[in-house]
């Protein structure tokens, strides 16, 4: 019944869940099932063991159907030529009667709201790990990370580590006995490796805190080898490699990075598969049971206070008087080579064509100019590249455009567009691509409704409950101690359309994009790519680094 309660209880943290559950109750059943609703957690803890067995052996016997699924080829495929298509002539700044009914319809004006991470955080210490918390003042679910300083770029093993923990038993609990107490307290954890950090995050109800908390100290401290566990993740990985190859997806992302950063690369950066084959047990136990040592932030969500938080926490994880050093994380350099062609050969009968540029280091300042320049431009279906590509030309099934902002101070912009067409409408639909990154056309009505919405979402979204300490370490990666919303929010309300004019005509139009096409080698033709520029066939290898 924990498990229930817990569920319910991070159901109700989300506004889609309330509005559901207040819709279902006072609309579809008008009010008269709330109270029994609410005590549905409790009504199923009286319900005892035997009872569930009895119905169990009343309902469900021999009365089932099976039913089986077989893949096969379609033989009655019938293929239709290219058909000749006159582009539709939009009306993209006219707004029909009923639209401008519901526009001019008063609405209150919603204010936004800010982080102050000087009030909405707590900072303390732990030992010398720091800590950061938010008082959970809605529920009794909780939320504890250890943020340690290294990743999969500082240790290429972390990620193997991670996946090889769920296999392990320790000196007193086999793995099977571990998931079971963690069900039994409705609690969990998980690890998870990025580029430059690794987390370890505890979730559940408060009221099994301790418990958690302790269990997972325990796991990560006295974690034992599992030869035969280790041999199964590796065939898994290795399968897994083999399928990640399948997906053009995957493919098309390999080759933007390629594009980005040249043969050694973000995407590419990973153990071979002899590499993989050759792990060791010790190598994997040794980087768990040290990882505690590593320097770390321990952040909280959760019904106690900072007090009772640090207070509690020394005691069940113990911080070393000097954190241990770590290798010095991997870097890569962007690459200034432009006006190239990436291909990547895949039998299918589509192209997935990407433009992408490196647009030059992080700018706070022009996070506002960034936004809305997306929101117009190519963000979503009312704007220019939608309308015109897809919709007006029909050129594609998919398609997007927009100027990424990075995750970290230290990475740079870029410029990046996609089309997923028909191999022998490839042709077209970069033409027309082409076309609105060197010619941004400006449409008064969808230049404002874009407005219009980048300000109503930052007055309408509330970062509350953990939330805000994501929001904190996010922006602390961008180099800020602030909330950047408030600057984007200010510098929104003085922009018009010659400001985003002038931000496409600087960083956008009449620039060399490097392109990454993934398509079949029967469809696209070589001499088609050599209009794009240089071509270079990049193989799966390459790619993917195995």
């Amino acid at each position: 019944m924990a498990n229930s309660k817990f569920k319910l209880l991070q159901s109700f943290e989300g506004n889609e869940f309330r509005v559901e559950a207040l819709t279902n109750e006072f609309i579809l059943n008008r009010g008269v099932k709330w109270d029994k609703s609410l005590a549905f957690n409790d009504d199923m803890a009286k319900v005892t063991k035997q009872q569930v067995v009895a119905f169990a052996n009343r309902f469900f016997g021999d009365n089932y159907i099976l039913a089986y699924k077989r893949k096969g080829e379609d033989k009655s495929v019938a293929k239709v030529e290219k058909p000749q298509i006159t582009p539709v002539k939009t009306n993209s700044n006219s707004t029909s009667p009923f639209a401008r009914q519901i526009m001019t319809m008063p609405v209150a004006q919603t204010q936004p709201k800010f982080l102050d991470y000087q009030k909405d955080l707590n900072f303390g210490k732990s030992g010398i790990a720091e800590v950061i918390t938010v008082e959970n003042k809605d529920n009794s679910i909780f939320r504890l990370t250890y943020r340690f300083d290294a990743g999969s770029w500082n240790n290429q093993l972390l990620p193997y580590a991670a996946q090889y923990l769920s296999y392990l038993g320790t000196d007193k609990y086999t793995s099977e006995e571990i998931s079971k107490q963690f069900y039994d307290i409705a609690c969990s954890y998980a690890v998870t490796v990025s580029n430059e950090e690794t987390s370890v995050t505890v979730t559940g109800l408060q009221e099994n805190y301790d418990k958690a908390v302790a269990l997972v100290e325990h796991v990560l401290a006295n974690c034992t080898p599992n030869e035969k566990a280790l041999a199964e993740l590796k065939n898994t990985i290795i399968k897994n490699r083999e399928n990640a190859k399948l997906n053009k997806g995957n493919i098309l992302n390999g080759l933007v990075s390629y594009a980005q950063y040249g043969a050694s690369n973000p995407f590419n950066y990973t153990l071979s598969n002899d590499q993989v084959k050759a792990i060791r047990s010790g190598e994997l136990i040794s980087l768990l049971h040290n990882l505690s040592g590593t320097q770390h932030t321990i952040t909280y969500y959760g019904p106690q206070n900072l007090q009772a938080f640090t207070a509690g926490i020394g005691k069940l994880h113990k911080v070393p008087t000097a954190f241990a050093s770590v290798a010095p994380a991997k870097q890569f350099n962007y690459s200034n080579q432009t006006g190239q062609v990436y291909f990547a050969d895949y039998d299918m009968v589509q192209a997935e064509v990407r433009w992408t540029r490196n647009a030059g280091p992080y700018d706070a300042a022009q996070i506002a100019k960034v936004n809305l320049f997306n929101s117009y431009f190519g963000g979503g279906m009312g704007s220019v590249v939608f309308q015109t590509i897809r919709e007006s030309k029909a050129l594609a099934y998919s398609c997007f455009a927009g100027y990424a902002s990075p995750d970290k101070n230290t990475k740079q912009y870029t410029m990046n567009a996609y089309v997923g067409t028909q191999a022998d409408k490839m042709n077209d639909a970069v033409t027309g691509m082409n076309e609105l990154l060197n010619n941004m056309p400006e449409s008064r009505e969808p230049f404002a409704a874009a407005k219009e919405n980048t300000l109503n979402v930052i007055e309408t979204s509330r970062i509350t409950q953990y939330g805000i300490i994501q929001s904190y370490f996010a922006n602390k990666k961008l180099g800020l101690n602030y909330d950047v919303r408030k600057d984007e929010y200010n510098g929104l309300k003085q922009l018009g359309f010659a400001d985003i004019k002038a931000f496409h005509e600087q960083n956008v139009a009449n620039k060399s994009y490097n392109y990454c096409i993934v398509g079949s080698e029967k469809n696209v033709k070589n001499e088609d790519l050599k209009k794009y520029g240089n071509v270079n066939q990049v193989s799966l290898e390459q790619i993917f680094g195995f």
